[in-house]
């Protein structure tokens, strides 16, 4: 997905908010924000995505303010809210007619934490809520059956907290050789190595990083390499509207599970703010 002119002031809005979080001297939310914009008005919108120039944006305000993970704190305060309910919805999984279904919709559901599009979250009603609902784009049964048959499967992780509910649907998956994916370096509540091994991740799957290399003088672009690697995964797994930003359209045997959170995401979905989806590259 590449990226549009509507994405611009939600780069810039991002960019504010995680100043803010990162220090409270205003000089330094001046000078971050004016080589974030200098860097935006540089921006072409041919052949780049928004999750490339987010990347950009947030590395400038981690530079600018000296804190390498601004949500450090936010991202560990999610991962505790989240294993709270942990054992609840492990046994709303054990007793449900169809495990499968029921950890894919909490994993789904976990897709909800996420500071990036701006939205207020609550995790328990938000469970609840996407339990009782109907998928607006629904292919369950094929995801299902090729999860099944697949020997490989690639999971490219989204947000703290969200990797709790990641975690209830990985262990529907016993025998599987797993891969789970995380950023190369903090972005927003992105997951990081660090949180998954706080959650237990590690010990459901491999963790690897993202592989990204310098595109231009400003942008971190994901490698040819990597992109071979989702090719010859049996299944790949991509949570949550960063990943479909920058996976969608690539020819692999991909899923995208996601609660759809942006107009411009809606548009490319033909869908609305505020569904569930669970799409298939190759339906």
């Amino acid at each position: 997905m590449r990226i549009q002119p509507e994405c611009i002031p939600c780069i810039l809005r991002q960019a504010l908010e995680t100043c803010k979080i990162a220090t409270e001297e205003e000089s330094k939310w001046e000078e971050a924000l004016q080589k974030v914009a200098y860097s935006l008005s540089k921006t072409t919108f041919d052949n780049v995505t928004p999750l490339e120039v987010s990347h950009n944006a947030q590395r400038i305000v981690r530079r600018v303010t000296g804190v390498s993970d601004p949500y450090e704190d936010l991202k560990k305060r999610s991962n505790r809210k989240a294993m709270r309910t942990y054992s609840n919805l492990k046994k709303r999984v054990s007793d449900s007619e169809d495990t499968f279904y029921t950890a894919t919709k909490i994993a789904i559901a976990g897709n909800v934490i996420d500071v990036g599009p701006g939205h207020e979250f609550e995790i328990k009603e938000t469970i609840e809520n996407v339990l009782g609902r109907e998928f607006s784009i629904n292919h369950f049964d094929f995801f299902k059956r090729e999860v099944k048959n697949a020997d490989k499967i690639f999971y490219l992780g989204d947000n703290a907290g969200e990797i709790v509910f990641d975690r209830i649907f990985l262990e529907e998956l016993p025998g599987k050789e797993i891969t789970f994916f995380v950023r190369n370096s903090p972005i927003l509540n992105d997951v990081t190595i660090k949180e998954v091994k706080s959650v237990g991740l590690d010990q459901l799957s491999e963790i690897k990083k993202i592989k990204t290399e310098k595109q231009d003088s400003r942008l971190d672009g994901i490698t040819e390499d990597f992109f071979d690697k989702l090719k010859n995964a049996d299944v790949v797994i991509s949570k949550g509207q960063g990943n479909y930003e920058a996976f969608s359209g690539i020819d692999a045997n991909i899923f995208y599970l996601l609660m759809v959170k942006c107009s411009l995401v809606a548009e490319s979905l033909e869908r609305k703010e505020g569904d569930i989806i669970i799409k298939a590259a190759r339906y």
